[in-house]
């Protein structure tokens, strides 16, 4: 019997997704989601992700990392609960995004997809939401 040890794979691994925020996610006509995320200097990430057949959206907007879960025994359950058969030879991946706010190791972000295009543009945006300086709270004393 041979035992496969799942893998985490950078998905993206030209792209720096520490410190980015999750922006919004759409779905269109062909089962293509569409993942935004603001990078942490303020360019637009795009996770693009060709015929899903399942994604699940657990809280969280931090982005850690992106990964591609390979020998997964999720992506096993999923094809055979979508599909009715689990092959070797399956065009489907797993993907996780990652945040920092999983507070119980679950990501925030799973979908089983075809594939996945990731872009990042050039043009800087504007944050929508700034974190408060913890000393913004505090109160001092003379």
């Amino acid at each position: 019997m041979i035992i496969e040890m799942v893998e985490r794979k950078e998905a993206a691994y030209h792209i720096d997704f520490a410190d980015a925020e999750l922006i919004s996610f759409t779905m269109n006509e062909n089962s293509n989601l569409i993942i935004y995320i603001l990078s942490w200097d303020d360019r637009t990430i795009t996770l693009n992700f060709n015929n899903i057949i399942y994604c699940a959206y657990n809280g969280g907007f931090q982005i850690v990392e992106f990964y591609e879960i390979r020998n997964s025994p999720f992506l096993n359950k999923v094809l055979s609960e979508k599909c009715g058969k689990i092959s070797d030879k399956s065009i489907y991946k797993h993907f996780q995004v990652e945040c920092l706010d999983d507070a119980d190791d679950e990501p925030c972000i799973e979908i089983v997809a075809e594939n996945v295009t990731v872009t990042k543009d050039n043009v800087l945006r504007e944050r929508r939401w700034t974190p408060k300086s913890p000393l913004e709270d505090k109160q001092f004393e003379d």
